[in-house]
């Protein structure tokens, strides 16, 4: 996948056994920050994050061989719930072009950047079934985090 801010597009790439060409143009460019692949019951999925609008799902279509765009997400967090997302927390998310879930020792956090403010780690919290704030990181304008464990030790690379 890549943002082609020059011409304007955001292009899916095709693998063959001589490399990587372009397979389909998703949409206008939108300044699109991250996307995210998964599969549900089989079908493959793909949420793109953009700077300037709300993160658009797309659904693979078996028949035409492509992605279509299936709807958009909300400033939320999100559940899968039989053929939908469905809004289950809702975070401050102004600004944020960067997000990233992650486990460490059994916990699971949420990383979200900013450009506005500071960035925030959240918690989830099992008994309330909902993320709480536990830092914010005096980091503004992240546009990548990532977990490395490393000898033992968890870092959070961020990429400002």
């Amino acid at each position: 996948m890549t943002d082609r801010s020059n011409a304007g597009l955001t292009t899916l790439h095709h693998w063959n056994s001589n490399g990587l060409y372009s397979y389909q143009l998703l949409h206008p460019w939108h300044r699109d920050t991250h996307l995210d692949f998964l599969e549900v019951d089989g079908t493959p999925w793909l949420i793109l994050s953009s700077a300037s609008r709300p993160p658009i799902v797309y659904k693979w279509n078996r028949v035409l061989r492509q992605l279509e765009i299936h709807g958009y997400l909300p400033d939320a967090i999100d559940v899968w719930m039989g053929q939908q997302f469905v809004e289950v927390q809702g975070l401050p998310s102004r600004g944020s072009k960067a997000a990233l879930p992650f486990s460490v020792a059994g916990r699971l956090y949420l990383a979200m950047g900013s450009d506005y403010s500071f960035s925030r780690v959240y918690l989830w919290e099992s008994a309330a079934q909902r993320f709480q704030p536990f830092q914010e990181l005096n980091v503004r304008g992240p546009r990548a985090f990532s977990l490395l464990s490393v000898d033992s030790k968890d870092l959070l690379p961020v990429s400002v």
